[in-house]
């Protein structure tokens, strides 16, 4: 009895995992399966169109955020960006208390967020004054990495640097949550886009 036990217990096993393949082979016959296993991540495409985009952005010019939580260390990291990379803009808004929230959602959606990941965040980032500072940053031949075949990219170059500034200062931010000291955009186009907000919700801070 114990061997047709197993028996059986193997045979329901074999059963379940061709199951399970035919399974898996029917879904990559599927239309969405398709196009985004052989068609939007094509690895071949992506690395033809990172070597076309070497040559399309020989320069760009990327806004990041500095959020109120690192308010005290803002002249801080922003000598620090200074000392290795051309800082060709900089200055502070003060953003509409009554309308923050949905200033932070707006400034999220530009590069699609998830909702959720903005929720986690957003009680962290209301911290006064609600002064938010916008350095624009120049990056000669920067690395735009690209995401999938309809060349969605992202600055390789202000990624590193958001990660560095991070590490650098996140033991010096009071009650610190990931991603409440510096925000960036992907790309110049978004950030057309992020200086549209600051006008919406913010009002320039004089010296």
């Amino acid at each position: 009895m114990p061997c047709l036990a197993i028996s059986a217990t193997q045979r329901s096993r074999q059963l379940t995992e061709r199951v399970q393949v035919q399974n898996g082979f029917f879904e990559q016959l599927r239309p969405r399966s398709i196009w985004r296993r052989h068609i939007l991540y094509n690895k071949v495409g992506m690395a033809a169109l990172g070597a076309f985009n070497r040559l399309r952005w020989p320069v760009t010019q990327i806004p990041v955020v500095l959020w109120p939580p690192a308010f005290e260390f803002f002249d801080a990291i922003e000598s620090d960006i200074r000392n290795g990379h051309r800082v060709t803009d900089a200055n502070d808004y003060l953003i509409d208390a009554e309308r923050f929230d949905e200033f932070v959602r707006q400034v999220y959606a530009i590069d699609s967020a998830s909702p959720n990941k903005i929720d986690i965040k957003l009680g962290s980032l209301v911290r006064p004054p609600l002064i938010v500072r916008v350095l624009t940053i120049r990056f000669w031949w920067p690395h735009m990495e690209v995401q999938d075949i309809l060349n969605r990219v992202r600055c390789k170059d202000v990624h590193r640097l958001k990660e560095r500034l991070r590490a650098d200062y996140c033991e010096k931010i009071t009650d610190y949550i990931f991603d409440i000291i510096i925000h960036s955009t992907e790309t110049a186009a978004q950030g057309t886009g992020l200086r549209r907000l600051l006008v919406q919700y913010g009002t320039p801070v004089s010296d």
